[in-house]
């Protein structure tokens, strides 16, 4: 039987995997069980006034005159994702990245022409008869 590294007591006999114990029960050291609290700096950007990415998104759609586009729209969705305090860091780092992408796209396009159908087929018709 093993002795406890601290106290000399006999220590119960380990089945199964891992690393052996060198204290029993009542001698090992205790690990922390709560979370840290917050740093300061992540409560005030929490009890920020939500909605601003959101209201700013708007203002920058509205004046590019793309609010209605789809594009558009799922810069709105990013945008109160990103508001949303029940979302998790990661999901609103995500978010962001995403919306900066959207809005860039969004607000810098031209007003593209509607795509014909006849250009394709006389791309490829062209292609065609110079590489043959």
């Amino acid at each position: 039987m093993r002795l406890c590294a601290k106290c000399g007591a006999d220590m119960p006999l380990e089945t199964g995997r891992g690393r052996r114990r060198k204290f029993c029960p009542t001698c090992s050291p205790s690990r922390p069980r709560r979370k840290p609290e917050p740093s300061e700096a992540v409560t005030r950007a929490v009890t920020a006034p939500a909605g601003s990415v959101l209201d700013a998104t708007r203002a920058a759609l509205v004046q590019s005159g793309r609010l209605d586009t789809p594009m558009g729209q799922a810069a709105l969705v990013l945008a109160s994702r990103i508001d949303d305090a029940g979302e998790p860091l990661a999901a609103i780092t995500q978010a962001t990245k995403q919306l900066r992408e959207a809005l860039s796209s969004v607000v810098s396009e031209e007003q593209a022409a509607p795509a014909d159908p006849n250009d394709e087929f006389t791309r490829k018709r062209l292609a065609r008869e110079h590489g043959a």
